[in-house]
C-alpha cells in the first residue's frame, strides 16, 4: 500500500497541483464555489481527526464523506473485519484491521515523514557513503534471520551469518565521525536489552566496545 502524505492547507508551499490529483481521485466535482467551500470544511475536518483520532476514525471520516475515495484493497478490507464465517486466513486479515484501526493516526504521519526522509532516522542502506558527527544505531535482530548482531557481538553465531553481521554493523556505524551509540534491542549474552553504549573512537573499529 502506497502512503500518499496528504498536504495541509495552511503548510507553505503547498503542491496544489498535488492536492487538486488527489481530489480527482474523489467522488467531489468542483462546479461551483459552494464545492470548493465544502471541499475546504472537509479537508480541515480531516487534517483535525489525522492529528488526534485512529486510523480506524480517519477511515470511517473518509468512509462517511465524499472528498476521497478509499483505494480497492482498503475497502476489501473494511468489508472482510465485520464479516463472519471467515476462514483461518481471512480471519487473521479481519483481526488485522480491526487491530489496526486502533492505532493512533499519528503513526501513520510518522511514517510518511521517514518516507519523505523528514526524520533524523534512517535504514543502514539509506546512510551509505553519508558522515555524521555523531550516530545512534538501534539494534534489533527481530524483523529479520539473515543477520544477528546480537550473535555476532556474542561470538554464538555460525561463521558466515557472523561474517555478514560483522559487515552490516559496520555500514551502520561507519558514518558516525566523532561518536557511536549502539542501543540494543536484544540480549547480547549475559547483557540486557536496551543498552546505550559509546562506540568509540570511531577512527579505530578494533577499539569499539559493545
Amino acid at each position: 500500500m502506497t502512503i500518499r502524505r496528504a498536504p495541509r492547507l495552511e503548510e507553505p508551499g503547498v503542491d496544489f497541483a498535488e492536492l487538486t490529483d488527489l481530489l480527482d481521485e474523489g467522488r467531489t466535482r468542483i462546479t461551483r464555489h459552494a464545492h470548493k467551500r465544502a471541499i475546504s470544511d472537509a479537508i480541515r475536518a480531516l487534517d483535525a481527526v489525522r492529528t488526534t483520532g485512529t486510523i480506524g476514525e480517519v477511515l470511517d471520516l473518509m468512509a462517511d464523506g465524499h472528498l476521497l475515495a478509499l483505494p480497492g484493497k482498503l475497502k476489501d478490507l473494511e468489508r472482510r473485519r465485520s464479516a463472519t464465517h471467515l476462514d483461518e486466513r481471512d480471519q487473521r486479515r479481519a483481526d488485522f484491521s480491526n487491530n489496526l484501526r486502533t492505532v493512533s493516526y499519528r503513526e501513520v504521519i510518522s511514517i510518511a515523514h521517514f518516507i519523505d526522509e523528514l526524520t533524523p532516522f534512517s535504514t543502514q542502506h539509506g546512510v551509505k557513503g553519508d558522515e555524521f558527527e555523531n550516530v545512534v544505531v538501534v539494534v534489533d535482530d527481530r524483523a529479520w534471520n539473515r543477520y544477528s548482531i546480537g550473535k555476532m557481538l556474542a561470538g554464538t553465531d555460525k561463521p558466515d551469518r557472523t561474517e555478514r553481521s560483522r559487515n552490516l554493523f559496520y555500514v551502520c556505524c561507519s558514518p558516525g565521525r566523532s561518536k557511536v551509540h549502539a542501543p540494543r534491542l536484544v540480549r547480547v549474552g549475559h547483557h540486557p536489552p536496551v543498552n546505550y553504549v559509546p562506540v568509540l573512537p570511531v577512527a579505530h573499529p578494533a577499539r569499539w566496545h559493545v
